[in-house]
Formats: structure tokens, C-alpha cells, sequence
């Protein structure tokens, strides 16, 4: 192994690994947060339906309200997924990206420059 001591350039490279692992858990941090807007949305969809069916109308007139709540449900699902995933997925790449070439070429960076 070669020898490390701290603030030479294979901490710098080293570094780099932190931040692809931090880039990692924030992508899996993507998955919790599209469960909960899953199960957020769901809950809005199985309110309304419920206040549908409480207003006593005739089944035709329920029929079409379930397919409208069911509508608004799907839309409004789609773009709360969109949002999260354009918003966190900017940050996840350029996590990923940075920390790969900070752990590739960390060293020679650090070297590259005059001290």
C-alpha cells in the first residue's frame, strides 16, 4: 500500500468515493419518497371516491365520477413522479458523475496542481 497521510492526493481521490455513495443513497432516497406520494395520492383518490358514493346519486352519475376521480388520480400522480424525479434526478447525476471523476482522477489532479 502506499502511504497515505492526510492532505496528500489519495485523500482527495478517496474523497471522491464518499460522494458517489452519498449520490447513491439519495437515488434510493427516490424510491421512499415516490412510495409516499403513491400512498398520499391514493388516499386523496379513496377520500373522494368515498364522498362520491356518500352524495347518493344514480349509478350512471357514480360511474362517471369514479372514472373522473380515477382520472384526476392518475394525473396527479404522474406529475408529483415527474416533479420528484426531475428534481432529485439532477442532483443524483451530477453526484454520481463529480464523485466518479474526483475517484478516478482525484490524484492526478492534486498533483497537476503547483503547491
Amino acid at each position: 500500500m502506499s502511504q497515505i497521510s492526510w492532505l496528500q492526493a489519495e485523500w482527495f481521490s478517496r474523497s471522491g468515493c464518499l460522494v458517489v455513495v452519498l449520490g447513491i443513497w439519495s437515488s434510493i432516497g427516490v424510491v421512499f419518497h415516490e412510495k409516499i406520494i403513491s400512498r398520499r395520492a391514493n388516499w386523496i383518490r379513496n377520500k373522494e371516491l368515498r364522498q362520491l358514493k356518500a352524495r347518493l346519486l344514480d349509478d350512471s352519475e357514480i360511474a362517471l365520477g369514479i372514472d373522473q376521480v380515477n382520472a384526476d388520480h392518475d394525473q396527479r400522480l404522474s406529475l408529483a413522479i415527474q416533479d420528484l424525479r426531475l428534481s432529485i434526478g439532477v442532483l443524483e447525476m451530477s453526484l454520481l458523475i463529480s464523485g466518479t471523476l474526483v475517484w478516478g482522477f482525484g490524484d492526478l489532479i492534486v498533483q497537476a496542481i503547483p503547491l
